[in-house]
C-alpha cells in the first residue's frame, strides 16, 4: 500500500505551484490495485496524472510510474524540462551522464540510490538513466516543468540518438515512434 499525499508533490512545482495545486482537484489518482502495468519489453508502466500546456503556465506534467523489478530505463533527457522524481515505494538507482564522453564510453558519472520518501532533483540539462530495485515493487512520481514536446533517448551500444514525443517513456523506440534520428559521433 502506498502511503502518500500527492499534494506534497504538487507543492514542488516552484513558480507554477498555485496553478498546479489548483489543478489538483482534477487529478485522477489511481488506487493501489489500479497502478500502471509495464507493457512487454518496457521497464515501467506510466499514467499521466496531470498535463498543463504552455498557455496555462510553463509546460508541466505529473506522471506515476510502476517499475518492473530490476529493470533499467534507457538513457534519456527531459527535453529541457526540470523537476524531480519522488520515490513512493521501493528504491531506484540513478545514473547521471554528465557529458558526451561518458555517453560514448558507456561509463556514467555519479551513481546514486534513492529509497521511499526521497526526492531526486532533475535539472534542465540532466541526461540520466534509472533502475528499480530487483527485490520488490518500486513506484515513483515524476514532475517535470518547462519540458518541450520531445525528448532524446540515447543508445550508446548502437551510437544512435532518437528524438521521441515527451509522452513516450524512457525506452528504445520502435521505428514508428521516432520523430527524428539525431546524429551522434564518437569523440
Amino acid at each position: 500500500m502506498i502511503d502518500f499525499d500527492p499534494t506534497w508533490a504538487l507543492t514542488k512545482a516552484g513558480n507554477a505551484h498555485s496553478t498546479v495545486a489548483d489543478a489538483y482537484g482534477e487529478l485522477s489518482w489511481p488506487s493501489h490495485d489500479n497502478l500502471p502495468t509495464p507493457a512487454a519489453g518496457q521497464p515501467y508502466g506510466r499514467v499521466l496524472l496531470l498535463e498543463c500546456q504552455p498557455a496555462q503556465l510553463p509546460a508541466a506534467e505529473l506522471v506515476l510510474i510502476r517499475w518492473r523489478p530490476g529493470q533499467r530505463c534507457a538513457i534519456h533527457d527531459h527535453g529541457g524540462g526540470h523537476g524531480f522524481v519522488y520515490v513512493l515505494q521501493g528504491e531506484v538507482h540513478n545514473e547521471a551522464w554528465p557529458d558526451s564522453e561518458s555517453l560514448t564510453s558507456g561509463v556514467p558519472g555519479q551513481k546514486t540510490s534513492w529509497s521511499a520518501g526521497s526526492s531526486i532533483p532533475i535539472g534542465s540539462q540532466c541526461v540520466h538513466s534509472m533502475m528499480a530495485r530487483a527485490d520488490g515493487p518500486t513506484i515513483s512520481l515524476h514532475l517535470y516543468i518547462g519540458a518541450s514536446t520531445a525528448m532524446t533517448i540515447y543508445d550508446p551500444e548502437s551510437m544512435r540518438r532518437f528524438l521521441v514525443s515527451n509522452n513516450h517513456g524512457a525506452w528504445l523506440p520502435d521505428d514508428s515512434e521516432i520523430l527524428e534520428e539525431l546524429s551522434w559521433t564518437k569523440k
